[in-house]
């Protein structure tokens, strides 16, 4: 009884903080700020679904299995972003037109 309550809790959260990340797509207009949100939301979000998911089912293969993907999602979600990042540091040729605070841009 106990490790479902923790494990619904630690979902909720995760939910919680995927709303959070949705508002902030719809909020932002810039893309870098967007892909932050998501980034956040990706990593930090699904980290706290996946560790309610495993409360929730106990310490078996699939509690592994879900601590693999939770693994793999924390190192190659912020990867991809930074990736992404990059991309569109380097192709805009707006981007100081378009950043909230100039100096931040390209350093």
């Amino acid at each position: 009884m106990i490790r479902n309550i923790i494990g619904c809790i630690l979902i909720f959260i995760g939910v919680v903080f995927y709303i959070i990340s949705v508002i902030g797509n719809l909020k932002f207009k810039y893309i870098l700020n967007r892909m932050h949100s998501a980034g956040i939301g990706d990593s930090f979000a699904l980290s706290f679904v996946i560790i309610g998911c495993i409360v929730i089912n106990g310490l078996n293969v699939t509690s592994l299995k879900l601590i693999v993907a939770c693994v793999c999602l924390y190192f190659t979600s912020p990867v991809c972003s930074h990736m992404l990042a990059k991309l569109e540091a380097d192709t805009n040729p707006n981007l100081e037109e378009e950043c909230e605070v100039e100096k931040e841009c390209r350093s």
